[in-house]
């Protein structure tokens, strides 16, 4: 995660304790506190499961990536490796949808090198 999707992250932290705090507050008018606690705990980690759930079926091999990009498996590793882009977990890579657009733009590079310069 880069520095700005760190800062959003902080940034967005209270945000989400206020709406946690304004639900329970609406729901303690009306019911039990431990009534409340346990339905804001319960809607709290289905958000969650729900979101890990999008964001797991959301990442791709290196296969994946290859085939996404045109590209080969190799191709994809070294750039990976060189860059420093996606998640090695054991003898792969596992790459986020960002990463593979990181990795596009990289590509869309390459062979772009301003020629050098004629010596006389």
């Amino acid at each position: 995660m880069d520095d700005q999707h760190v800062q959003a992250y902080y940034d967005l932290t209270p945000m989400l304790r206020a709406i946690v705090d304004k639900a329970f507050e609406s729901l303690q008018t009306r019911y039990s506190p431990a009534v409340a606690e346990h339905v804001i705990a319960q809607a709290v980690a289905r958000a969650y499961n729900e979101g890990r759930h999008t964001a797991i079926s959301e990442l791709m091999t290196t296969d994946d990536a290859a085939l996404q990009l045109g590209k080969s498996r190799r191709m994809v590793q070294l750039r990976s490796q060189q860059h420093e882009i996606g998640w090695e977990i054991g003898r792969d890579r596992l790459y986020r949808p960002e990463d593979v657009d990181q990795l596009r733009a990289i590509f869309a590079t390459d062979g772009r090198r301003s020629p050098k310069p004629v010596e006389d």
